[in-house]
């Protein structure tokens, strides 16, 4: 005698509604509230938009239709086909960075001039990397909270090691997790300054631990 495959059987039916429907009509009324307000508003601000650009309120509405049909297009032939061929994440981030982008431009081409001429309106200042080493012996969380009562009068975050931030520059100071050692970064005005601020709490340090 032969013995038969075994068929899976049908699962019984409840008679309730599938959760997964109710997650489908939330996610049609989120969408539909956001796409409703999106379109049936977006001409509200069109007037504003054109006076800070200095154009025309045909030119903003000529932008918004191309977004749109660009939109369109896209979902329609590529952006099924490649969410499901790439990690969603890598698409978030080069969107994201798409954004940055085009923001960054933005701000550059109202602005006007080079992007070296931007970046001289902004502060310079200089990053050192540093360590100092320690025994085994020494506790370095105790030393780590040593250094945070003295400077409790500056601005002091303990949420990973220890960070001072003085009026104009700051040092932080990490323990590590696989070697005897606290780690200084510090950042400046110059790098003289940072230099020095690194070795003055990696001095302070040494006379904690008695080293």
């Amino acid at each position: 005698m032969t013995s038969q495959p075994k068929t899976a059987e049908a699962p019984a039916k409840s008679g309730k509604v599938y959760y997964g429907w109710y997650v489908y009509i939330a996610v049609c009324i989120c969408m539909f509230l956001a796409c409703a307000f999106t379109f049936n508003t977006a001409s509200v601000y069109y007037e504003s938009v054109a006076t800070a650009f200095g154009v025309g309120r045909a030119n903003v509405g000529f932008y918004m239709t191309l977004v749109y049909a660009t939109a369109c297009v896209a979902n329609l032939f590529w952006a099924g086909p490649l969410l499901q061929k790439v990690d969603l994440r890598i698409i978030l981030s080069i969107a994201c960075a798409l954004v940055g982008v085009a923001l960054f431009l933005s701000h550059l081409a109202r602005r006007g001039g080079t992007m070296t001429e931007l970046r001289r309106t902004y502060p310079a200042y200089f990053a050192s990397k540093n360590k100092i080493a320690l025994t085994p012996a020494i506790d370095t969380d105790k030393v780590l909270r040593e250094i945070a009562a003295r400077y409790a009068g500056e601005r002091v975050d303990t949420t990973d090691g220890v960070k001072i931030d003085f009026p104009e520059n700051w040092v932080h100071l990490r323990k590590s997790n696989t070697e005897p050692i606290i780690r200084v970064y510090t950042e400046a005005r110059t790098m003289e300054e940072a230099d020095a601020l690194a070795r003055r709490f990696m001095d302070e340090i040494g006379a904690i631990c008695g080293l």
